[in-house]
Parts: structure tokens; C-alpha cells; sequence
């Protein structure tokens, strides 16, 4: 199920190596879309562009878990994986591509460390609590989402725009979620624009 790395119950890191002194994106993915993201190639392509993939793969039973969980009770994952955040205190900048429940996970890392200079937030779910905190974002962040205009990660994904001052907000048309990886050339031209072109 996992690659070799860091491993601490049902998260896994992987690319730990070699962050010192590196631009780096640490991926938060929920272990369904693993294959996808490997099939895409975005590690290519982020170190085409000068960064270097750092991975939390997530097992289903911890999402389904981290899915329930109010935004304040996040530190008890944070504490979890701290031994797999640490290295990333050696990197130049940080940037967090967040998929799905693990959405306000990454907002937790940011405000834990300050090191994060931006938040890419895939299919972003709403995590219970976190209203009131994401008027402290300061970074740069991208929402992206796909799938039916009118179903909860449409919502999601505007709430998480309005209540983060400076956001952006993409849809990548489609009926499905998981059009968001599908279209890999959208996909990674917004990145582009957000992790490249603005620097």
C-alpha cells in the first residue's frame, strides 16, 4: 500500500530526503487519489519547476477519522505526524497542495509553521470550526474544484474562497471530482500560474 519512508500508523511520507535548502510542496493526499497523482506525473512537474515532492499519503480509515474531527482537534494528527514535518523546517519555502478532508489539515501545518508561503486546496472539504481561523491566512491561496456546480465541494470550496482574503478560485469543469486530476492540462496550468508565474 505504501511507498518506503516515514511511516507512523496510517500516514506515510515519502521524499523526505534532500529538503535542505529546497523549494518544496508537500502533497496531503487521501490514499485513493495516489495513483492518480503518480499517473499525472506531478512529481515531474513540480521539479521542472524547481520544487521538489515531498508526500503524506493518508490511509482511508484516518480520512474517514479526520473527516469527523472539528478544526481545533487537528493538533492530535499534527502530533501524529510530526516526526514526517520536521524536515521540512530545512526547506527554503514550503508550499501545501491539499486534497479533499485533508483540506483543513493544511491549514493547521500553516499555522503551526511558518515556513508555508502557500496553500493549493483540491476538492476542499469544509472542516467543521475553521470559519472564524481562515481570516488569519496571509498567504497566497488557490482553491480549485471540479465536479457539479450545486454539490458540497462547490460550496465547500466557496466558503473556503470567501473567508480567505486573497484567495483564488478555479472550477475545472466536469461532473465528476475527480475531473481535477483527469484534466491534467488545466490542472497544471493553474498551478503553474500560482506556484511559477506569481513568483
Amino acid at each position: 500500500m505504501f511507498e518506503s519512508g516515514i511511516e507512523s500508523d496510517g500516514f506515510m511520507f515519502s521524499g523526505t530526503a534532500d529538503i535542505q535548502n529546497n523549494r518544496i510542496v508537500l502533497v496531503l493526499e487521501p490514499e485513493k487519489y495516489a495513483p492518480q497523482i503518480q499517473r499525472i506525473r506531478f512529481g515531474d512537474k513540480m521539479e521542472e519547476w524547481g520544487y521538489k515532492v515531498v508526500t503524506c499519503t493518508v490511509s482511508s480509515s484516518e480520512i474517514e477519522q479526520i473527516g469527523k474531527f472539528q478544526f481545533d482537534q487537528l493538533y492530535v494528527v499534527l502530533n501524529r505526524i510530526n516526526s514526517g514535518l520536521d524536515p521540512l523546517k530545512k526547506a527554503v519555502d514550503v508550499a501545501i497542495v491539499a486534497l479533499e478532508e485533508l483540506s483543513g489539515l493544511a491549514i493547521s501545518i500553516y499555522f503551526m509553521n511558518r515556513n508555508i508561503s502557500r496553500i493549493i486546496l483540491l476538492n476542499p472539504y469544509f472542516c467543521s470550526g475553521i470559519s472564524n481561523k481562515l481570516s488569519r491566512v496571509e498567504i497566497p491561496t488557490d482553491i480549485l474544484f471540479s465536479g457539479n456546480a450545486e454539490r458540497s465541494v462547490a460550496s465547500s470550496s466557496r466558503k473556503y474562497h470567501d473567508l480567505i482574503s486573497g484567495s483564488t478560485l478555479h472550477n475545472i469543469p466536469g461532473l465528476k471530482r475527480e475531473e481535477i486530476l483527469t484534466k491534467k492540462t488545466q490542472f497544471f496550468s493553474y498551478l503553474r500560474s500560482f506556484l511559477v508565474d506569481d513568483q
